[in-house]
């Protein structure tokens, strides 16, 4: 499992201490876990855009990826002021990807890019007989005659969300912190404290 986290920094529980003084702890508890919620959502957004390009399943539709991926979002409540984006998906096997059978093997495209799996299956029998090994997965034999199967994986969706493209697209949300915490303020004091 990996996550992205959103939590407050020195500056804003400095920025939430004035925060209590103004309009009591309950309120300020309030408007801080809203900001915290709705960034998260802004911020979870961008995540599921982003990340199924970069893991080459950008043909895939947001809701079949979500499911895939055990992609979820995690709000805040006054109790616990931190948002986070949770994936509990394992490695995707190579059928995810476009995976097709040659008599050399298997062509796929993890990560956006077509790589060649030379000595892998995805058919029983010949190469061209169309029946499926277990579930279409494509698989690899340890030795030349062994009978044990090994199946090939792409990428593991908990350590792509962490890197690259999606991270810096849920840093490029999770800025949007302060201005949100602001607007959270005046909304419950109906402008009177900002």
């Amino acid at each position: 499992m990996a996550q992205l986290k959103i939590t407050l920094d020195d500056r804003g529980l400095k920025r939430f201490r004035k925060a209590v003084k103004a309009l009591g702890e309950s309120k300020a508890k309030k408007a801080y876990a809203r900001a915290l919620t709705r960034t998260n959502a802004r911020a979870f957004t961008q995540v599921k855009r982003t990340l199924p390009e970069q893991v080459g399943l950008n043909k895939t539709t947001q809701k079949d990826f979500v499911a895939m991926a055990g992609l979820r979002k995690v709000d805040a409540s006054g109790g616990r002021l931190e948002a986070r984006i949770v994936s509990t998906g394992s490695a995707l096997n190579l059928k995810e990807f476009g995976a097709k059978q040659f008599s050399w093997g298997v062509s796929a495209s993890p990560w956006g890019e077509k790589q060649r799996f030379e000595g892998a299956f995805i058919f029983a029998g010949r190469w061209n007989s169309g029946k499926p090994v277990k579930d279409g997965n494509v698989y690899k034999r340890l030795t030349a005659e062994s009978r044990p199967l090994r199946p090939l994986w792409g990428p593991a969706i908990p350590k792509e969300m962490v890197r690259g493209a999606s991270k810096a697209a849920w840093e490029n949300a999770a800025h949007t912190l302060d201005e949100r915490i602001e607007h959270e303020i005046k909304q419950l004091t109906k402008g009177v404290v900002s």
